[in-house]
């Protein structure tokens, strides 16, 4: 019989165990370096929030969830991060997941969490649980030599190269600054800085250089942005024939944003610029002279689940004035119910109703809107969701936002 229970610190080692089996990574081996893994696990979080699936007292599935803090248009909301999900091979349809996911979103709601979010390894297994797919990204791949700006392309800024010491003081600040205005990235701990962002040993490079760091600044020494990359050294016969890869790449002002890209772009033995997960509105693809230049692959990152819909629809600002009524349909019974949202500009206000709905939806489209980035229209056209393709036109417009969700990076 499999049964399910928060997870404690004292699990991590058959935790991880069962989760590598899925994922295919191996643990520490000599004390030492099993020591300094325990010691940046427990300090980022997520195993104590997390849940297992026991059978016969071992571990036959895992669930981690981070505790995050999630920017969302016009403000922030506790958001539990779900994570390190796995089912071993043995225990594989047998209902396992859907127990741990039943535990970890009750304690969510218990813990006052209003949105759960995580990044899907696949991306057909979490609309089931009420996840709708919330943020979009592109994989880019440049060749540098080819590359021009457009004249029109702002004049960079100030660029320096720092060090990681010096980064560790300058960039959580910075990033905490650019980030509350990106719905989709999340508050970043000091733990979080130092074991996942500028944590660069040897062997976690596969073959790269060391990371380099940059930061651009106004002329009043205001620091407006920053990147983050490193260089595969490679060779074509007797030529250099570099890879460079944006690790991550922020920029707050059009000016810091032509700086870090001229940066990245201005590395003569590279031939290629390449990032693996890059905003849909970088402002790259208007910089550059020739937008085919960049070839851009589009994929799905982070996946919303709203928990609490009153507090949720109440936490955010919307793209113009307007009411609706929405009935939200949910298979795990934490979401069900009408509601009314109404934003006039600069009052919010939704609750319960008993009236008629301008529109159906399963609550997993509701998380798919709450970073901005709605498809409702697209679903009304589908036949997914009930009501008209007006109402449907006025959601996507009222749940919009100017800036593309983004997350920087997998958690």
């Amino acid at each position: 019989m499999v049964s399910t229970r928060r997870s404690t610190p004292e699990d991590m080692v058959p935790f991880f165990e069962t989760m590598s089996l899925q994922f295919s990574f191996d643990l520490p081996e000599d004390d030492e370096q099993v020591a300094a893994w325990k010691k940046r696990n427990l300090e980022t979080g997520g195993i104590e929030r997390g849940m297992v699936a026991e059978d016969d007292g071992h571990i036959v599935g895992t669930l981690g969830s981070f505790d995050l803090d999630m920017t969302v248009p016009g403000g922030s909301v506790p958001c539990a991060g779900t994570t390190w999900v796995s089912v071993a091979p043995s225990h594989r349809r047998r209902g396992v997941l859907r127990k741990l996911m039943n535990a970890h979103l009750s304690e969510a709601v218990e813990h006052g969490d209003v949105i759960a979010a995580l990044w899907a390894s696949d991306s057909a297994i979490y609309g089931r649980f009420g996840y709708g797919r919330a943020v979009e990204s592109v994989a880019i791949d440049l060749n540098r030599p080819m590359a021009r700006f457009r004249e029109s392309a702002p004049i960079p800024e100030r660029i320096e190269m720092i060090t990681k010491e010096e980064a560790a003081g300058m960039l959580p600040p910075l990033y905490d600054r650019i980030r509350r205005e990106i719905p989709g990235t999340f508050a970043r701990t000091q733990p979080w800085w130092e074991y996942r962002q500028l944590r660069d040993p040897p062997d976690r490079r596969n073959g790269r250089s060391a990371l380099r760091i940059a930061v651009s600044s106004e002329p009043d020494g205001h620091t407006t942005g920053y990147v983050m990359f490193q260089v595969e050294r490679q060779f074509d016969g007797a030529h250099s024939d570099d890879i460079v890869h944006v690790v991550e790449l922020f920029g707050s002002t059009p000016g810091s944003w032509s700086a870090l890209w001229s940066l990245v772009l201005g590395l003569d033995l590279a031939t290629q610029v390449k990032g693996a997960f890059r905003p849909l509105d970088d402002p790259l693809f208007e910089f550059v002279n020739g937008v085919r230049r960049v070839e851009r692959t589009l994929t799905d990152t982070v996946w919303v689940r709203v928990l609490d819909v009153e507090r949720a629809l109440t936490s955010r600002i919307y793209g113009q004035p307007g009411a609706l009524t929405i009935t939200i349909t949910d298979a795990m019974g934490i979401a069900n119910g009408t509601y009314r949202l109404e934003w006039d500009g600069h009052r919010i206000n939704c609750a319960g109703t008993s009236g008629p709905a301008d529109l159906v939806i399963d609550v997993a489209y509701l998380g798919a809107a709450m970073l901005g980035r709605p498809s409702f229209s697209a679903a009304a056209l589908a036949g997914t969701i009930g009501g008209s393709l007006e109402a449907a036109a006025l959601a996507d417009r009222i749940f919009g936002h100017p800036r593309s969700p983004y997350c920087p990076e997998v958690f």
